[in-house]
């Protein structure tokens, strides 16, 4: 009967044992993941240097680089945003666009978020230009879980 009852025992160890160990990487796992509504620094950095690391300036000399841009903050928005388009315009025979990606598409009331990807000059425009972008596609990420009450556009 001991036999038994140290065995039963034993097996019980066993089983809190393993029930403890999945808890704790559960934890940790839960716990290395940024939560929704945090700014996640890595994806901040990735898409400045996304955005600063072209071929030339992202200036009105270099529309293919700021095309270049310009679609992967449409791609960047469209994961969070519920429309997205290009806003096309025309300046000296050339043409330019914005993108905007909107939250909340179903409220009248609205709040815009804006900026710019391009540059002045022969710069990469990372403190300025592209940090904002970086912190604008942030901004819809942790905006679009939230349930404000109005449409939100970001515009680039």
């Amino acid at each position: 009967m001991k036999i038994c009852y140290f065995s039963k025992k034993k097996e019980l160890m066993h089983k809190i044992i393993i029930l403890l160990l999945i808890s704790f990487l559960a934890i940790k796992c839960r716990q290395s993941a940024v939560p929704l509504n945090r700014p996640d620094i890595n994806r901040i950095r990735t898409d400045i240097e996304r955005i600063t690391n072209t071929e030339k300036s992202r200036n009105h000399k270099n529309i293919d680089i700021l095309n270049e841009t310009a679609a992967y903050i449409h791609s960047e928005l469209s994961k969070y945003c519920d429309t997205v388009f290009y806003q096309s315009f025309v300046v000296d025979n050339k043409e330019y666009k914005n993108v905007i990606g909107s939250v909340g598409s179903q409220h009248k009331e609205r709040i815009i978020i804006g900026a710019h990807y391009d540059v002045a000059g022969e710069q990469e425009g990372a403190d300025d230009n592209a940090s904002g972008v970086a912190g604008l596609l942030e901004s819809a990420r942790i905006l679009s879980n939230e349930k404000l009450g109005y449409r939100i556009d970001f515009v680039a």
